[in-house]
């Protein structure tokens, strides 16, 4: 399956828009961008993605509950998540990784290196 459709969920609305913006010009995807957990779990059916980029920090419903809720819903069980995250610790990255994460993105990082990070997961699966 090709990697074409991306749902970006992150509650800082300036920083998404450049990695909306990055996503798009530079990896060619078609990006649905959500604020909350609570949007990507209304919107996940709706749009389909072929992949999940989840901000693990958030109000309300953080990235693990967010991830928690779509592993419930049909549409987006299977659907890889890719955590973004600046506690990118062993034990974090572990600890994502034995939810079913396809893999972590630690924060900051490089915007130019961002698409090629997410193709390079996406290939390992």
């Amino acid at each position: 399956m090709d990697l074409e459709k991306i749902l970006f969920v992150d509650d800082d609305e300036l920083m998404a828009e450049f990695i909306t913006l990055t996503l798009q010009s530079i990896g060619g995807f078609e990006v649905m961008y959500c604020s909350s957990g609570l949007c990507a779990t209304d919107k996940v059916t709706e749009f389909m993605p072929d992949l999940i980029l989840l901000d693990v920090m958030m109000p309300g419903m953080d990235g693990i509950e967010t991830f928690n809720e779509l592993q419930k819903q049909p549409s987006s069980k299977y659907v890889p998540v890719i955590f973004l995250t600046g506690k990118n610790t062993a034990t974090n990255i572990k600890r994502y990784s034995d939810m079913g994460a396809l893999g972590v993105i630690g924060k900051p990082f490089n915007p130019e290196a961002l698409c090629a990070t997410i193709f390079s997961l996406w290939g390992n699966q």
